[in-house]
Order: C-alpha cells, then sequence, then structure tokens
C-alpha cells in the first residue's frame, strides 16, 4: 500500500519526484501475483499501476477510486483545515 508522496522525505532526496521513484519501487517489488494498493487522489502514486501487472486497488475520493468515499465531512475538532 502506498498512500501519498510528500515532502516529508525531501531532507533525504532532491525531490518529490525522487520521493516518487523510491516509492514506486515498493509496486515493482511485487510478485506478478501481488495486489497494489494506492491513494487515486496523489497525483504522484495515482500513476503507480500503470505498468503494474498484478491486481490492483485504487482507494481515495476520485472517480476513477475502486474504493471511494463518498458524502465526507470535515470535523474541525479532527481534521485540519490545511488538508481540505
Amino acid at each position: 500500500m502506498v498512500t501519498n508522496v510528500a515532502p516529508v522525505h525531501l531532507e533525504f532526496f532532491a525531490s518529490l519526484a525522487a520521493i516518487a521513484r523510491a516509492k514506486y519501487e515498493l509496486i515493482e517489488a511485487l510478485p506478478p501475483n501481488g495486489t497494489a494498493v494506492i491513494n487515486a487522489d496523489d497525483e504522484y502514486v495515482s500513476q503507480f499501476g500503470s505498468g503494474f501487472r498484478g491486481r490492483l486497488v485504487r482507494y481515495g475520493v476520485a472517480p476513477g477510486a475502486d474504493v471511494r468515499a463518498e458524502n465526507v465531512r470535515r470535523s474541525a475538532l479532527l481534521v485540519p483545515s490545511s488538508m481540505w
């Protein structure tokens, strides 16, 4: 499962694209009968399934997700507004 590509690892990588390449290695390492679970809402991670030959499950709120969240409501107590 790959959730996102974020700048949290920039101390070790030169760019977000470099972080994405490193995380894509997780998908590449799966066997042909493996299952990749990826975030359809992340601009980098959503592309990870394009060459994967195993089972692919996309999750998120995006229309193309296999497993979708609908009617999501933000709670000021639990989720910072910067995430929305």
